[in-house]
């Protein structure tokens, strides 16, 4: 049988090949009739899948006058691509790390959902918790983040990636001396000035 997997949809054309088969009265996948099918020889048949199950084998019966004959599992239907949907509330971040996000993601048919670094695609350190999606990130700048969506019996795996802006805000200034503080998140930063 060739090719061996084609569209969940059906209409995937299917050679197949063996012995005796003129006269073929049926040709069925998964215990669906072919849309169609045409006996070229007594050595092939070229038949159009039916719609099937995303993700399942299904056994290929030919049926001719001298009985039926079965291949087990020999053609699969193709999974279902993966949407995974990520709308958090804000993706600029004011408060100090650890944050988790404002919503998780989510994938069609309740796929499990990992959360990791986007590697090259930050400007900031940041790790994230693989399974809340909570950030730990050092310093202002950028960290994209992707939900990946693991495979289903239905459903090839997904990902879609957020890029979260660290933008640490200005919580209070103050003199010291002949210096101003500014605290900025938990940090603060000196700057020298010779009179105030």
């Amino acid at each position: 049988i060739a090719p061996t997997t084609g569209s969940s949809s059906g209409g995937t054309s299917v050679v197949i090949t063996g012995t005796d088969l003129t006269g073929a009265t049926a040709v069925t996948f998964g215990g669906v009739n072919a849309t169609s099918y045409t006996v070229d020889s007594a050595t092939q048949i070229t038949a159009v899948t039916p719609a099937g199950t995303p993700g399942s084998l299904a056994d290929v019966v030919v049926t001719t006058p001298g009985g039926s004959h079965t291949s087990p599992g020999a053609f699969t239907y193709n999974r279902l691509s993966q949407t995974v949907t990520w709308s958090p509330t804000t993706s600029v971040l004011t408060t100090q790390s650890p944050l988790t996000p404002s919503s998780a993601a989510s994938a069609l048919g309740g796929a499990a959902i990992s959360y990791s670094v986007r590697p090259g695609a930050t400007t900031t350190t940041c790790t994230v918790n693989s399974s809340t999606g909570e950030l730990t990130f050092t310093g202002a700048g950028s960290c994209t983040i992707r939900a990946l969506a693991a495979y289903t019996s239905t459903y090839n795996p997904g990902f879609t990636d957020v890029t979260f802006t660290v933008t640490y805000r200005l919580t209070s200034v103050e003199r010291e001396g002949n210096q101003i503080k500014a605290t900025v998140g938990s940090d603060y930063i000196p700057l020298a000035k010779t009179a105030l």
